[in-house]
């Protein structure tokens, strides 16, 4: 049982009033917190496959002689098309544990989902997922001897459920049989132009990125390497050494751009890949070295912080006073009317009590049991409150309250504590009184 004052930070120094002189002592005092890291601004252009497969146009009667393969294909040899959401077993994922995945995916199937986009986002056969999950067509050898038997009993568009393999936890899904008439041209041409462009958008890229290394090197600009490769010239936001945003969330680029031969010597960067799909080339067009804020630009900063220093001191001086008049019982009640301060009481409060605030209850709770009247105490929140505490009563815990399930737990964790002492002592022991001998592996050199 305990009650509180509380003194929070407010209005009490607004009358007085902050100098000139206070915040020129307050700046150059803690100059180091006004200062500004270096800064690079960087002109720079991006290689993008991306934008490599726009500007290729596949002709349209390539597109069909691919469609008329893979349906000659489909018709003349394969019976059965499927695709599949994996859970590859190994040492990071058993194979009850891929059953639950599996298990767990199913539902979310029923619930609506859509397979491909589950199988994108789960399964560990990447290489499928990107298309759906489609793992093509069987005439019953082609997939695991699991799966084909499952075909054999699937509807069309039907998904099963899990299927152990040697490979892991499989989900199948019967797209196309021999019953069902091959897809439309109009349904698949997307992905066979995709398929169509890959090998040349490989190759381009390859060839550009070795244009764009050479142009590097040899321009002192990125003007000539724009109109060569018809790449935009793009502007980054100022960026310090710690990284940003856009290419500067890559650490390479953030060290090319400090780089003495790009930063000092004014060169073009190496060319630098970001990913898989994409490399850029950058030159430093400004450099902002580090510096320290103006007075002028962080005098109202420096008033809001000697404004809360002030208010803080205040605070605590008012604190001090009511913790005086509480332990001399004079005065105390002047104080509050003044101040406008009233007690808060709180009876029978527990350890693990989410009602008070945590700092105020650690501090009762660690208070000595009131002997001979209430019990004082103070402490300074985080925020900078002053409290003034009375602890009033310990209410003594008994075991017997407790239920049955919190007594076994409690009972079992300090088994585990003696447990734990006692073996270490005894590790501790045999270290102390044993003759050990180490063998080192002799070193190479």
């Amino acid at each position: 049982d305990f009650r509180y004052l509380s003194v929070i930070l407010g209005t009490r120094t607004l009358g007085t009033a902050i100098g000139d002189v206070e915040i020129q002592a307050y700046y150059d005092t803690n100059s180091e917190d006004f200062a500004e890291e270096e800064t690079v601004v960087v002109r720079y252009v991006t290689l993008d496959k991306d934008a490599i497969a726009e500007e290729i146009q596949v002709d349209e009667a390539e597109l069909r002689a691919l469609y008329e393969s893979e349906r000659d294909s489909f018709e003349g040899a394969s019976e059965k098309r499927a695709s599949h959401i994996m859970f590859e077993v190994g040492s990071d994922l058993s194979e009850d544990e891929a059953l639950q995945l599996a298990s767990a995916t199913q539902q979310r199937l029923v619930d609506g989902e859509d397979f491909g986009a589950l199988a994108l986002e789960l399964s560990t056969d990447v290489l499928s997922a990107e298309e759906g999950g489609d793992i093509g067509y069987s005439d019953g050898g082609a997939f695991p001897p699991e799966i084909e038997e499952v075909l054999e009993v699937l509807n069309l568009n039907e998904v099963s459920g899990p299927v152990i393999t040697e490979f892991g936890v499989h989900l199948v899904k019967l797209t196309e049989d021999a019953e069902n008439i091959f897809q439309s041209y109009e349904e698949v041409v997307g992905r066979l132009e995709r398929d169509l462009k890959s090998a040349e958008v490989e190759l381009t890229y390859a060839e550009r990125l070795e244009d764009l290394s050479n142009l590097a090197f040899e321009t002192g600009e990125l003007t000539t390497i724009s109109e060569e490769l018809n790449l935009t010239i793009e502007e980054s936001d100022p960026t310090g050494r710690a990284g940003g945003r856009g290419i500067f969330a890559n650490q390479q680029v953030v060290v090319a751009a400090f780089s003495d031969d790009v930063l000092l010597e004014g060169n073009n960067s190496d060319v630098l890949e970001l990913n898989e799909s994409q490399s850029v080339v950058l030159r430093v067009q400004e450099f902002k070295e580090a510096s320290i804020r103006p007075l002028e630009e962080v005098e109202p900063e420096i008033a809001v912080l000697l404004r809360t220093e002030m208010e803080r001191d205040a605070v605590q001086s008012l604190g001090e006073q009511l913790m005086v008049a509480a332990e001399s019982d004079t005065g105390l009640d002047a104080l509050l009317q003044v101040n406008e301060l009233e007690w808060i009481s709180h009876e029978a409060v527990e350890r693990n009590a989410i009602s008070v605030n945590g700092q105020i209850l650690t501090e009762v709770f660690g208070m000595s049991r009131p002997e001979n009247g209430p019990e004082l105490a103070n402490l300074t929140l985080d925020n900078g409150t002053f409290v003034l505490l009375e602890l009033n009563q310990v209410n003594i815990g008994s075991v017997d309250s407790l239920a049955e399930e919190q007594r076994i737990t409690m009972t079992n964790n300090l088994r585990d504590d003696l447990g734990n002492s006692d073996f270490q002592a005894y590790l501790n022991n045999l270290r102390g009184n044993a003759d050990i001998q180490t063998t080192r592996a002799t070193e190479q050199f």
